[in-house]
């Protein structure tokens, strides 16, 4: 266990506007540290439960949400033109989509558990020095990212828009568990997609590679500004 490397708010990334360009460099240098090593597949069918029913709930959660914000609005606009043809009441409706909405989350709890089952004979994420490695298997070209230049992590399921990034922001990390995040990098073509869920600690190896990426970022801006 990597116990405390991701703990906090990534060890002050968050304040970086303050920060020289070597201290950038120092911070980038102490998670890369922190990166080393194997980063194994969760193989733990208890562990891979739990995570798929706590994605289901924020799934349910998020579908509540959006619900409650988009019904309203729409209510009101057939209500003003005069075309509101309900047959139900609210209240059945609520109950309908709620039954509906808990399906899906189930659904999406079970598809999760099936992706760990097919990660299960993928090999660990390795770090050796500043070269994030993943080698998954007979028949697959070994995924390579130089961390130095990793620009950007993209949750898929968090990128189609605004509101559905701001209502994932606020779910937290289990929200994006089985989503692939890619990793964006201008020197690597053929950079992993990982899915932090299928991983033993893969929340934590995403939020330092966000922060690897945020530095990253900045030291840029840096270069650009001289």
């Amino acid at each position: 266990m990597r116990e405390g490397v991701c703990a906090g708010d990534g060890g002050g990334v968050s304040k970086m506007g303050t920060q020289s360009r070597e201290e950038l460099i120092a911070r980038r240098d102490e998670i890369i540290e922190q990166l080393q090593g194997e980063w194994a597949i969760d193989k733990d069918w208890k562990s891979i439960r739990g995570k798929a029913l706590r994605a289901g709930l924020m799934l349910f959660v998020g579908a509540i949400i959006l619900l409650c914000v988009f019904f309203p609005i729409m209510y009101l606009i057939e209500k003003i033109k005069g075309t509101l043809n309900m047959q139900i009441s609210i209240i059945e409706f609520a109950g309908i989509m709620a039954v509906v909405m808990f399906v899906i989350a189930a659904i999406g709890s079970g598809c999760a558990m099936i992706q760990s089952w097919f990660y299960r004979k993928t090999g660990p994420i390795v770090v050796e020095g500043s070269v994030l490695t993943w080698d998954r298997g007979k028949g697959r070209v070994p995924e390579r990212l130089h961390l130095e230049s990793l620009s950007q992590v993209a949750a898929i399921v968090s990128s189609g828009g605004y509101g559905g990034s701001v209502i994932f922001r606020m779910l937290g990390a289990s929200a994006t568990l089985y989503s692939k995040h890619m990793l964006v990098s201008e020197h690597d073509k053929n950079s992993p997609q990982i899915v932090p869920g299928v991983l033993s600690e893969g929340n934590c190896l995403i939020q330092l590679l966000f922060d690897i990426a945020a530095i990253n970022t900045k030291l840029n801006e840096l270069e650009e500004a001289l």
